[in-house]
């Protein structure tokens, strides 16, 4: 069941961040409101990562951790970027973890598949054509780092092997 929930997650992310990526090539010269509108989808995608993220219960020497935890604050540059946009919306979402184990190779998978979401995400970010005042860049910045944790967590993971 568990197994299913995180499929179905990862399959609505991969439609979401396909979604946005289309959208993001057409709003490069598009007003303010497109921008505000792919900042707004790429936290949706942050928020699904993170919890996907959250949910693995292995340590890979606490990078997925420091992965999460960059996350968290490309999500709060992009919500300071969002501050002050037109048509404020907040996006909301409450994770529950499952304390049951779950197979080494489903977490693996997870981390691989959220680089390639995060990898996606940074792709968005950069055909925002707005600055934010710095703030999207710095997401960017937080995004890329998150990325680079993921690969060492499997790094460190394969060294466990």
């Amino acid at each position: 069941m568990r197994q299913h929930a995180r499929f179905v997650l990862f399959s609505g992310g991969l439609v979401l961040v396909l979604g946005i990526l289309g959208e993001a090539r057409a709003a490069q010269k598009e007003p303010q409101a497109i921008s505000n509108a792919q900042l707004r989808k790429a936290l949706n995608a942050l928020q699904s990562i993170k919890l996907t993220l959250e949910g693995a219960n292995h340590d890979y020497g606490g990078h997925r951790v420091k992965a999460v935890a960059a996350i968290s604050k490309a999500q709060n540059q992009l919500n300071l970027a969002l501050k002050n946009a037109p048509k404020k919306k907040g996006g909301k979402g409450k994770g529950k973890s499952d304390p049951l184990p779950e197979p080494q190779a489903l977490s693996d998978a997870q981390l691989n598949d959220s680089i390639g979401f995060l990898k996606d995400t940074v792709k968005l970010l950069e055909n925002a054509n707005h600055d934010y005042g710095g703030h999207r860049a710095a997401a960017v910045n937080d995004v890329r780092h998150a990325i680079h944790e993921l690969n060492l967590a499997l790094k460190f993971r394969k060294g466990k092997t």
